[in-house]
């Protein structure tokens, strides 16, 4: 029984992996020749080879037909945009530059600041080849902003979405069937526009967003505790993936929601709107924030590493505001006492120690 599941598990695992996209023929080959070697490489295979070769013939025609099943009838099955997503990270390139994947896989470096416009091709003609509209469907695009950048992504439907430092989304070039789905992993400021028949869904690893036409912030950081939603107007359903185990939560303006990371928990709360957007102002709004949060939020504007020397405690808070438009060291003068503290940068680091 565990040869089977073992040879099961394997099949499964490759042919989720190529679900996403069309195969060329070559893919198709590759595939294939990729179902065999996992197959055949199996450990449980290679203890029991000589036993088995009567019904290992018997499982591998199984896999022959299911793989040809596949091949020719896979592209009825929905599409995964969350496998799109992961698969789209490993193709960006560390340039420090924003970059755009195409769905041809092709990367396309983008200023700063700039705005992505999905909603007529003729307006991509400064950043992106144009992509007709003929076969838009299914084709998917990811938008990869590293830290110390910023970016705007108008969408076809006319959805406005500003990605913060340290933010990847993945999202289809023209939205086909009844309903418009995007990924994000980071921190996006949302706003969706309205189609009553057409649900606008925000993938994410520990918490799934569904809407009609709102405003929203969705902060997603792989390396934070906790993942929070903020809704601004309109009305957001919250559901849980995976990776969390919460009942579906529907969210007021005012209020926000926190998926502890760890636990998979949730918790619906009031919210602070003008700390979470003041992001997309170039500010940061600091209530009670802890000196951890402050420093890992400025890593994260900068794009540079912050080692404090200073031997304070990481639980302290501060309140306040930040112009993350001054130059690094300028602003951390509002959070280090200049008479006591010393700060000094070499190139991506900064150095803070007491006088």
């Amino acid at each position: 029984m565990n040869k089977r599941r073992n040879i099961t598990e394997n099949i499964k695992n490759t042919l989720e992996n190529a679900r996403a996209e069309k195969l060329t023929t070559k893919e198709k080959e590759q595939l294939w020749a990729s179902i065999v070697t996992r197959t055949i490489d199996s450990p449980v295979l290679k203890r029991h080879r000589r036993r088995s070769v009567g019904w290992l013939s018997v499982a591998m025609a199984a896999v022959f037909f299911g793989a040809f099943y596949f091949f020719y009838h896979y592209k009825k099955t929905d599409v995964d945009i969350v496998v799109i997503a992961k698969t789209n990270k490993m193709h960006f390139r560390d340039t420090g530059e924003v970059q755009l994947l195409d769905a041809d896989k092709r990367s396309h470096e983008l200023m700063a600041d700039s705005v992505v416009n999905y909603t007529d091709a003729a307006d991509l003609h400064e950043t992106v080849p144009v992509v007709s509209k003929q076969n838009k469907q299914s084709r998917f695009s990811s938008i990869n902003v590293p830290y110390g950048k910023r970016t705007e992504v108008l969408l076809e439907d006319g959805s406005k979405i500003w990605l913060n430092a340290g933010s990847t989304l993945t999202f289809p070039e023209q939205f086909a069937g009844n309903q418009r789905e995007v990924y994000l992993e980071g921190e996006g400021y949302f706003e969706v526009k309205h189609e009553a028949n057409r649900p606008f869904i925000v993938r994410s690893d520990y918490m799934d967003i569904n809407v009609l036409g709102t405003t929203f912030n969705l902060s997603v950081y792989a390396n934070d505790q906790q993942h929070t939603a903020v809704l601004l107007s309109g009305n957001i359903e919250v559901h849980e993936t995976k990776e969390s185990h919460f009942d579906k939560k529907i969210l007021e303006p005012g209020t926000m929601a926190a998926v502890d990371r760890k636990k998979g928990t949730i918790a619906v709360k009031e919210a602070a709107i003008e700390e979470s957007i003041s992001w997309t102002k170039r500010q940061l709004l600091l209530n009670q924030t802890p000196l951890s949060e402050i420093v890992k939020k400025l890593e994260r504007v900068y794009n540079t590493k912050i080692l404090d020397h200073t031997g304070l405690p990481a639980a302290d808070t501060f309140s306040g505001s930040l112009d993350l438009s001054q130059p690094l060291l300028a602003v951390l003068q509002h959070v280090y006492d200049q008479e006591e503290y010393a700060a000094t940068q070499i190139e991506r680091r900064v150095y803070i120690k007491r006088k």
